[in-house]
């Protein structure tokens, strides 16, 4: 479900905070890893519900929410991107994007 500026409430508050989950082991104290909310490639569930999903959006979509964003330290000179939450954990960097 994709939210409009009509859904958007100007305040909230935290009901409650789980557990932490580990994802993954950083060699700085510094940076941000993230995973993109809205991929390009939509919602998988509009697949699974879709008797004429091809296989190829379908796995897109997959891809796409997958994928993990990391940017180190403070700069934020680039980006790397990893395809998986387990790439992120091995270090294997799909792409760079910089500047």
């Amino acid at each position: 479900m994709i939210h409009t500026a009509s859904d958007v409430k100007l305040d909230c508050k935290l009901q409650s905070v789980g557990k932490p989950v580990f994802h993954s082991h950083a060699t700085t104290y510094y940076g941000s890893w993230m995973r993109d909310a809205y991929p390009r490639t939509g919602d998988v569930s509009t697949f699974t519900n879709t008797k004429d999903a091809n296989k190829e959006s379908k796995d897109a979509a997959i891809s796409d929410m997958l994928k993990r964003y990391l940017v180190n330290h403070f700069q934020g000179i680039e980006v790397l991107e990893f395809r998986t939450e387990a790439d992120l954990r091995r270090e294997h960097v799909n792409n760079v994007y910089n500047q």
